[in-house]
């Protein structure tokens, strides 16, 4: 059964039915952030209390952090700051009024609303910030990476988003199983391999692992980042990256795909290769993969398939995006 309780007026309605879990195509008629799955509830019988509830609560009680929003108008996200973190990549900070609960590496359903030609879009962005444990997080970060092809990523970079306010977003659901295992042990060791924007979601678990201080007994760093990027103008996050990789816990390395030669002055933190990351050099970066607990990818989906193709005896979670 289901219980629905009026905290206001102190009624209650208990429902009694039957659930079924549906999956697959079946699953995404209930809208977007289903994930695959949702249940169906039919109701049978319900009952109604009016005087229920003696008890009185004051304030307002909040709403659940853990409760969805509502799929069709989603909560209103308010942009309170905004990073620039390449040339072609802005961080946006974003303010919610219920507390929200997600893990580090989720995506985030979006609708954006208030453009000129007064349609509404749905685009899913990764949470790059890492989330804060306990009552639930009332802001968080998304990071865009303009592209010139996009209508969408365009509008967010120019002025009616950042300065006039005149589109906005509504957030409608929070998802994704690219996350780091619920339980970390001092054994634990993870190795990273992204491209280009497909950053965003290992920075944020690469955070948390820093956040929790999960350090090794026998000093090897917890996290392996490869990370290819066309320049080093291109590397996004690259002060905290760098940070990061001070706090012994990472190790950063950073592919140069479009440069001829290392440039003269390197950003300080990082170990620096020039070329693609191909299936040897994934082979000779990692090593034995049985080493590392989870292997994560992230990045277009021809990169992630050449991860996958060079470590075909493990089970490398993917997360992958085209344009």
């Amino acid at each position: 059964g289901l219980l629905f309780v009026d905290f206001d007026k102190g009624l209650y309605i208990q429902i009694q039915g039957n659930a079924k879990i549906l999956f697959g195509e079946e699953a995404k008629q209930g809208g977007p952030g289903t994930a695959g799955r949702a249940v169906r509830v039919t109701v049978q019988n319900f009952s109604v209390a009016h005087a229920g509830m003696r008890l009185k609560f004051s304030p307002k009680p909040e709403r659940s952090p853990f409760n969805p929003a509502n799929k069709d108008d989603g909560d209103i996200v308010r942009l309170s700051d905004v990073y620039r973190e390449t040339h072609d990549t802005l961080t946006f900070k974003l303010e919610i009024d219920r507390p929200i609960q997600y893990q580090a590496g989720q995506y985030g359903t979006f609708r954006v609303l208030g453009l000129i030609d007064d349609q509404s879009y749905i685009r899913s962005w990764t949470l790059s910030s890492t989330p804060r444990m306990g009552r639930g997080n009332t802001d968080f970060m998304i990071t865009v990476k303009k592209n010139d092809f996009g209508k969408i990523s365009t509008i967010l970079h120019g002025s009616d988003f950042i300065h006039e306010k005149k589109v906005y977003l509504r957030l409608l659901d929070i998802s994704g199983e690219f996350c780091l295992p619920k339980v970390i042990t001092s054994e634990s060791r993870f190795v990273f391999v992204s491209a280009g924007s497909g950053i965003t979601p290992v920075v944020s678990m690469l955070r948390h692992l820093c956040r929790n201080e999960y350090i090794r007994h026998d000093g090897i760093p917890v996290a392996k980042l490869i990370y290819s990027v066309r320049s080093v103008r291109d590397i996004i996050f690259e002060k905290e990256l760098s940070d990061l990789s001070k706090t012994g816990t990472v190790n950063v390395i950073i592919y140069l795909s479009r440069e001829n030669e290392l440039p003269a002055h390197c950003p300080k933190g990082f170990a620096f290769s020039l070329g693609r990351i191909t299936k040897n050099v994934i082979n000779k970066e990692i090593g034995d993969p049985n080493q590392y607990e989870s292997i994560f990818s992230c990045g277009p989906g021809v990169f992630t398939s050449v991860v996958e193709s060079a470590l075909p005896n493990s089970k490398v979670i993917t997360e992958s995006f085209n344009f």
